[in-house]
This record gives C-alpha cells, sequence and structure tokens, in this order.
C-alpha cells in the first residue's frame, strides 16, 4: 500500500475499479486508499462497493482480513444517512 501514500492515484484506481466491473480486488485498493487518505467525500464510492460484496460476497464482510473495509462501508453509509446499510 506504500506506493499509493504518494501522488494523487485516485484517478488510476477508480478507472481500474470501474474497468473491472466492480472487481473484489480493485474496489479493496481503491476503498484503503481512501481511507488512508482521508478521502471520506467520496462517500458514496465507499458504500457502492461495501452494497455490492455485501450482496454478492457476504463472507468478505466477516472475514477478519477484511475487517477494517467493513468498519469503512459503516461510515460511508452514516455519512449518507443511509441507516439501513449502516
Amino acid at each position: 500500500m506504500s506506493e499509493l501514500q504518494y501522488g494523487d492515484q485516485l484517478p488510476s484506481l477508480l478507472l481500474e475499479y470501474k474497468n473491472s466491473n466492480k472487481g473484489f480486488e480493485q474496489g479493496k485498493k481503491l476503498v484503503e486508499y481512501l481511507a488512508l487518505n482521508r478521502q471520506n467525500q467520496h462517500a458514496e464510492l465507499i458504500l457502492d462497493f461495501g452494497i455490492f460484496v455485501a450482496q454478492n460476497s457476504p463472507k468478505k464482510l466477516s472475514d477478519v482480513t477484511y475487517g477494517h473495509l467493513t468498519e469503512e462501508f459503516f461510515y460511508a453509509a452514516l455519512d449518507l444517512k443511509q441507516l439501513d446499510w449502516a
């Protein structure tokens, strides 16, 4: 993740995510980048990916390895006042 800390990687990560048709690894990189760089103005992207994961791969949400993503999805849902998803 260290290479994502330098420079603005958002455009390339967003393009990679969209081109992958919401691929899990690409979405994970995007959410981690946004969380790391305090990009909470993109809560809609984080929640969109969280909803996709919840609907298509719910087992990943309970995986300890991805626990930090679940927290980001929760905060994004709260930011967007999507209490059902939170």
